[in-house]
């Protein structure tokens, strides 16, 4: 088992991002072929470097390298979202000429609050 690097991230289970990459790694590439189930493979990380040393056949090192690329890509993907919430107090509504309704009635209300947003978006310029 890898000694993780000094303040190193631990998910809830106590594992380190690297112990899941590379239980992701044993359990999806040639699963049978790796130390701990019999096999000869080894897989260590080496934080200094920040290195993944693989010894395995070259077929599965190119599997290896297939799976950290599809990674990679997918990492690239990531998307941001800003979300803003206010709090207005329920005048508020009535000063803008709001009614506050049940949640059923708001489907009905839905051009109303339409409108709500845009006094609210061109108040804020």
């Amino acid at each position: 088992m890898l000694k993780p690097a000094q303040g190193a991230q631990r998910y809830s289970n106590g594992q380190t991002i690297e112990d899941k990459l590379i239980s992701l790694i044993q359990t999806t590439i040639a699963p049978t072929t790796w130390k701990d189930v019999g096999g000869q493979g080894t897989i260590q990380y080496f934080p200094l470097g920040m290195a993944l040393v693989v010894n395995q056949t070259p077929d599965v090192q190119e599997q290896i390298q297939d799976l950290l690329a599809a990674l990679r890509r997918l990492q690239d993907q990531e998307v941001a979202i800003e979300v803003r919430f206010i709090s207005v107090s329920e005048d508020f509504f009535e000063r803008i000429g709001v009614k506050i309704a049940e949640p059923a009635a708001d489907l009905k209300n839905l051009a109303t609050l339409r409108r709500l947003r845009r006094r609210v978006v061109s108040a804020r310029r």
